[in-house]
């Protein structure tokens, strides 16, 4: 999420956000993806963005947990100007696949506070933000779960209350982590 909100403006075809994490409906949310006239069929839709992620346009390709090498295979494109990033709890893949795997650690504080401020806004208390990616461990699963979650409240959030709630058992054995069913949407530039 951090490097497709810094890099969007390179992307002039948009940054498109495929979850994989249930194979059955990635034709789906790859057709949603396309342009013109609705009632069209899941396939002459489907045809229509792979069409265009093949073009020479920019655009970035996120596919979200990935598992499964031959899901890459069958959906990313083989040419063109579209870039692709993976994310996957794999630790290998197969050789024939042109990516290149980078272990995630913890985001470095800044880019931890940079991304909360993201999401709740640059009015919010900067030491209490400070204090969530501290109790996050930087993570930036937890900081994207964290951060959606408290930009979601809109005017009701308050980071402190937040804070302090995360001190407390039930939150500290992250129950609400497991439980969140909103993970980042998909966006057209």
């Amino acid at each position: 999420q951090v490097y497709a909100d810094l890099h969007q403006s390179e992307y002039k075809g948009g940054v498109f956000w495929i979850h994989c994490a249930d194979p059955d409906l990635i034709p789906h949310k790859i057709a949603s993806f396309a342009r013109g006239p609705e009632g069209r069929s899941l396939d002459v839709r489907l045809k229509q963005v792979l069409s265009e992620w093949q073009g020479d346009t920019p655009r970035l390709l996120i596919f979200d947990d990935c598992a499964d090498p031959n899901q890459l295979r069958h959906w990313m494109p083989t040419q063109g100007g579209s870039r692709v990033l993976v994310t996957t709890r794999a630790s290998q893949w197969e050789a024939d696949i042109p990516i290149q795997l980078l272990q995630m650690g913890p985001y470095h504080h800044s880019e931890s506070l940079a991304a909360l401020k993201g999401f709740c806004g640059e009015a919010e208390n900067g030491a209490d933000l400070d204090t969530l990616a501290a109790d996050l461990g930087d993570s930036p699963l937890s900081i994207h779960l964290a951060g959606s979650y408290l930009g979601s409240l809109g005017t009701r959030r308050n980071v402190k209350e937040f804070v302090a709630s995360f001190e407390e058992a039930e939150l500290q054995q992250n129950t609400w982590l497991r439980n969140y069913k909103n993970p980042p949407g998909s966006f057209d530039l």
